[in-house]
């Protein structure tokens, strides 16, 4: 018995590697050809949606001169943009640390305040080009202890990817304005 038990559970860890795997080839076939944030957004939220079997996501950017940001949301399945001034943000402080964030249960932790009511669990990663801040990606759930370290890890990778697409979309559309003029 014991045999067959280690290699259904080696494959059950086969399966869910090869599972992230193609959650990062589909991330890069996809969203890597959108233009601006909020095609970005779209995309990433189907592909997320799909793979942490969540429509709980938010992405945050920053603006270049960090007084104010973006804020996308799942909304009943449309992404909500919010524009927002650093002063009006409760959460600013999470932000602000940088840090990776994984919450198991949303009651039991202080200054927590998830985005979507009648969360559990959230995982907050910060999205950071060449080590500066320019916003987070977030995940929540109503499940208590939703996410797991590899979840956290997969999360990490498609930030730090997605930090260098938003920012050389910034740069790129700055470009494009001053050719204009």
């Amino acid at each position: 018995v014991s045999p067959s038990v280690e290699a259904s559970i080696t494959f059950s860890d086969l399966t869910d590697h090869l599972g992230r795997m193609a959650l990062l080839n589909d991330f890069a076939v996809t969203i890597t050809s959108a233009l601006d944030p909020e095609q970005i957004a779209q995309r990433l939220f189907a592909l997320l949606q799909r793979s942490f079997g969540t429509e709980r996501i938010t992405m945050v950017i920053l603006s270049p001169d960090g007084n104010g940001l973006q804020n996308f949301s799942n909304r009943e399945g449309t992404i909500v943009i919010q524009s927002m001034s650093m002063d009006d943000i409760s959460g600013t402080s999470l932000m602000g640390k940088g840090d990776v964030h994984r919450v198991d249960s949303i009651v039991d932790e202080a200054g927590y305040f998830p985005t979507y009511p009648g969360s559990h669990s959230a995982l907050i990663i910060p999205m950071k080009y060449h080590k500066q801040l320019i916003g987070t990606l977030g995940l929540e759930s109503v499940e208590d202890g939703a996410f797991t370290i590899y979840d956290e890890h997969l999360l990490m990778v498609i930030a730090s990817h997605l930090a260098g697409l938003l920012e050389n979309g910034r740069l790129r559309r700055e470009a494009e304005s001053r050719a204009r003029n």
